[in-house]
């Protein structure tokens, strides 16, 4: 279900952190789709520096049905089940 109110919920994390909508956002989700997605939506509302990790944080299925063919993960960059959260602008599902 899209989330109606991702592009005024980014907006106002930005404004918090006095961001604007030409500062750099980058945007994740598991595979790279929904974060590709969501950045259409914002540079449809003028964000004009605005970023999807190619492929997501795990990536594409292989044969086996496991996420382990690509994405951030799977590409030995540095990951961590420990977050910090103060560096998060926001978390919530991004409009489809």
């Amino acid at each position: 279900k899209p989330n109606t109110s991702f592009v005024s919920n980014v907006d106002a994390a930005l404004g918090r952190r006095n961001l604007s909508k030409s500062d750099k956002v980058f945007l994740i989700c598991r595979s790279g789709d929904r974060s590709a997605k969501a950045v259409n939506v914002l540079a449809g509302h003028g964000y004009t520096n605005v970023w999807s990790v190619y492929d997501g944080f795990e990536g594409d299925l292989s044969k086996e049905g496991r996420r382990s063919v690509n994405g951030w993960k799977n590409s030995d960059l540095p990951w961590s089940y420990k977050l910090d959260r103060s560096k998060f602008l926001m978390e919530f599902a991004p409009a489809n």
